[in-house]
């Protein structure tokens, strides 16, 4: 869906189940030399705009001066792409969240 541009994977699926058009959608990722990119995948499909599409967290708040340095580095780099070094953008959506102070409700204190 990234890739051919569109906002979810559901106008991708139906295109591709409902008119059993996949080798349309495959030439369609080839032209835009996207057919062999590697992406991450949540098995566990956790609703990140109900927990962390907002923001990278609190920063560190270390007493020793020495290690608030070395926690901040590592804050700040994170919140980076790697490649780029641009700050990753963070989302502007209204979902309601829900993080470990709702526990019932929270999707990312279920991992072990």
């Amino acid at each position: 869906a990234d890739q051919l541009g569109v906002n979810t994977y559901a106008e991708v699926a139906q295109d591709m189940l409902k008119r059993r058009r996949l080798k349309r959608v495959r030439q369609a990722l080839a032209s835009k030399g996207a057919l062999e990119m590697t992406y991450w995948v949540c098995a566990f499909s956790v609703n990140q705009h109900a927990s962390i599409c907002d923001g990278f967290g609190a920063p560190p708040n270390e007493v020793d001066p020495d290690r608030q340095r070395l926690k901040l580095a590592e804050y700040e780099a994170k919140k980076r792409d790697t490649v780029t070094g641009e700050e990753f953008r963070v989302c502007d959506c209204r979902q309601e969240k829900y993080r470990n102070a709702s526990p019932e409700k929270c999707e990312m204190n279920k991992f072990d």
